[in-house]
Formats: structure tokens, sequence, C-alpha cells
């Protein structure tokens, strides 16, 4: 009988191959002649240290670091390395990153993803032309002059740090095509920018801000007393944020957004951002009680609340004060409402509690007559 798989176009093998981790596809060289140097035309390199020595109490993390070596420079420049991930754990010296690295980028690399411990992002991947997907977690950036990054569309930075929020916003607008963002908890070396409460919704960059004008997506939260200001993302059209500021732009493209209450949101930017997202179909509250201090004078009168907001959603909810006002505002306010949908997750409020806060609700006017209440 005929090996079917070996009959396979080189092609089609190497698509396979890719979804493998590096060294198991390094490992069908043993299968045949045919096989022997195919996987290092995998457009794709997965390296995982503890994955790789999982089992292998012989080996230690120099052979990871020669198997690293082998599988970039026995291939020809001619062989592209289009997704490059690695985790090399603590102990990797930073040279072998940086080689590692350098060597791909000339192998047109297209996706970077990199776990590497509070490691500095060398200046180089900042010059990566052909990049796409950036994906970084607990990473460091030196300080920097200048980013080109002419193709990237896809930013994720996980527990990141920068010399000064300039830098951060120097990185943003070398990114001139960037459509998804995702930031969770950027730090920096500026040591007046540490987290306190009391500083918390006060620290918003203080530089000129320019709008993303290619963005799409932005699920950006920080644990510290700067943010980004809005203005940034006011082209994209999905949301999540955990603070907002009062210089709120017209959002025109905006039909999703999602919005962590904590102590760091103010509720009168909250409303005013509101206001301004004619096109705006759903709005997630996550809530929780620390956010009833800034609730803006009952005075407070929408200007221009989306005619085509549908569905809004309060998740943790309470019954505290600033949560049914906040049910009530978007009831008045929202004519095309089809569903306010609360839900109370860590069962603060027991079923006679929830019974009458369904009847507070169902007492509040609203503005649409085909809205239904929900209390999951």
């Amino acid at each position: 009988m005929s090996d079917r798989i070996s009959n396979l176009p080189d092609e089609l093998l190497c698509h396979i191959l890719s979804f493998l981790p590096t060294e198991n596809a390094a490992a069908t060289t043993i299968l045949s002649k045919r096989w022997r140097s195919l996987w290092l035309s995998v457009p794709t390199l997965d390296f995982h240290k503890e994955r790789y020595l999982e089992g292998k109490e012989s080996k230690s993390y120099s052979d990871f670091s020669n198997f690293v070596y082998a599988a970039i420079h026995s291939r020809g420049l001619h062989q592209p390395i289009k997704n490059f991930t690695l985790d090399p754990g603590y102990d990797c010296p930073f040279d072998d990153v940086k080689e590692w690295l350098k060597a791909a980028k000339r192998h047109h690399l297209e996706k970077l993803v990199i776990w590497y411990p509070y490691s500095p992002v060398t200046c180089f991947i900042l010059s990566c032309t052909n990049l796409v997907v950036l994906k970084l977690t607990y990473a460091y950036f030196e300080a920097f002059s200048s980013v080109n990054l002419p193709s990237l569309k896809t930013l994720y930075m996980d527990d990141v740090e920068f010399v000064n929020p300039q830098s951060l916003m120097n990185l943003l607008y070398g990114c001139p095509v960037l459509e998804d963002l995702v930031i969770y908890d950027v730090y920096f070396d500026d040591s007046d920018l540490i987290e306190d409460e009391i500083s918390y919704n006060d620290s918003p960059f203080e530089g000129q801000v320019n709008t993303l004008s290619n963005l799409v997506s932005a699920n950006v939260n920080f644990c510290n007393a700067f943010h980004i200001p809005v203005k940034a993302y006011s082209n994209a059209q999905f949301l999540h944020l955990n603070k907002c500021d009062a210089d709120i732009h017209v959002f025109l493209n905006l039909t999703y957004l999602e919005l962590f209450s904590g102590c760091s949101l103010k509720w009168n930017s909250v409303l005013h951002m509101l206001n301004h997202c004619p096109k705006l179909q759903t709005v997630v509250f996550i809530t929780y009680d620390g956010a009833d201090k800034v609730w803006p004078d009952p005075g407070f009168v929408p200007e221009c609340f989306s005619s085509h907001l549908r569905k809004c959603f309060i998740k943790g909810f309470a019954g505290v004060d600033y949560q049914m006002r906040l049910a009530r505002y978007v009831l008045q306010n929202s004519t095309s409402l089809r569903t306010m949908a609360i839900s109370d997750p860590w069962d603060r409020l027991n079923h006679q509690e929830k019974l009458e806060v369904m009847a507070e609700l169902a007492s509040y006017p609203r503005s649409s007559a085909v809205c239904d209440l929900v209390f999951k």
C-alpha cells in the first residue's frame, strides 16, 4: 500500500506541519528521504522551552538553544518564517533571543509572539516592515528613537513596560494601519505614574493625541494612573475600556462598547461618550460598588443619545444606587432599545431582592415600547 500522506504536495504537507510544535515537525525527518528537509520549509516556528524539555531529564537549556539555532539557521533565506512564537523561559540569555529574532526578521517575519519575562525588546523589532501581528507578554521597551511598522495590523501587549508614556504613544503612531489593539497593564519608569487611588482618574496622556485612523477594535485596560484619551480610539467599531475622559469626540463607527466601571471611571464622562456614539447598538457595563461617587448631577441632559441602541447589559449588578441610575438613564433615553439585561454573577442579591429590583426597573419610564427587562 502506498503512503498517501507522503504523496501529497510539499506545499500541503508544510501547511499540515505548521500546526505542530516545531520539535514535532522536525521529528518527521526520520520518516524517509523525502521528509528529511521538508520541515525547513514550514513557515511557522513555535518554540517553548518547557515543552521541549518536558520528559527529557537528560536535556538542559543548552539543548533547547541549540535546537532553536539549528531550526533557524538551517534554512535558506528563500524559505520564509512567517510566524515565530517564542517562550524561552526565565534563564534564557538575552543575546540568544536577540540573535533568533534578528534571524527571523531576515526571513520576512509577519507574525511575532514572544513571552520573555521582563526582558528588553530590541529596537530592530520596531523596524520590521513585514510584521503584521506583534504579541508581547512580560516585555520591556528600552528607549527608542523611531518606529516603522507600516504593515502592523494587530498589536497585543500584556504586562509591558515603557520608559515613559510618550514611548507608548510613539509606538502606536508608528503603526499607521493598526486595526486591532489589546493592552492589558502597561507600566512606566516614570515614578509619578504609580497606582494611586487619589490620582487614579487624573493622569491622561498630556501630549498631542492623534486618532488611530484605521483602528477597528480596541480592548484597553490600564491599572495605573495613566490612560490614553479616548480620542485615539474614536474611529473604532468595537471598544472595551476601563477609563474614559471628558475630551470626547464623535465615535462615528462605534457599534459595540464595553466599559469596566471601576473607581477609575467617571460617569459624567461615560454619559457624554454615549451621547457621541450615533451608531451604537450594544453597550455593556461591567460594574462594581466603588463607582457611584462620581455620578453626574441630576440636571444632566443627554445631547444626542444613540437612536440605534438595541441592547444594554449591566454585569455585576447589586442594586446599588449608581447602577439603578444607569439603568434608568438608558431606559429613558434609548428610543430603540430591545433588551435591558442585568446579571448578578456573584449572587449578592437574594430572590426577593431581585424581584424588588425588577419591579423598580419596570416602574421607570421607557422611551422604547418594545424593550424587555431580563434579570439573569
